[in-house]
């Protein structure tokens, strides 16, 4: 499913549109998150979390854990737009070495 994935960016980009089309055949009737993203230039992707659950510290930790499976540097930036309650929350990702 991921197995051409060259970077974090290529990987966060498929949460939704992949990864969770799969989880989603295996527990349809899983309560799962959702995810959208932007690039905002080759080396900046911006990625909004919504769940009603407020596991943004999980999202987060999660990217952290992509980052470092990729052995790339990446700066993360996070915004809770949902006023400290972690359900809506935009994550930001800017990569400082190539």
């Amino acid at each position: 499913m991921v197995k051409d994935v060259k970077d974090s960016f290529g990987l966060v980009a498929t949460i939704d549109n992949h990864i969770h089309v799969e989880v989603r055949k295996l527990y349809p009737d899983a309560d799962l998150p959702s995810f959208s993203h932007e690039y905002r230039g080759p080396d900046v992707l911006r990625l909004l979390y919504k769940s009603e659950r407020g596991l943004a510290d999980l999202a987060e930790g999660l990217l952290l854990g992509c980052f470092d499976h990729f052995q790339e540097e990446v700066e993360l930036q996070r915004e809770d737009l949902s006023e400290g309650a972690g359900t809506c929350v935009a994550f930001t990702m800017r990569r400082t070495v190539k």
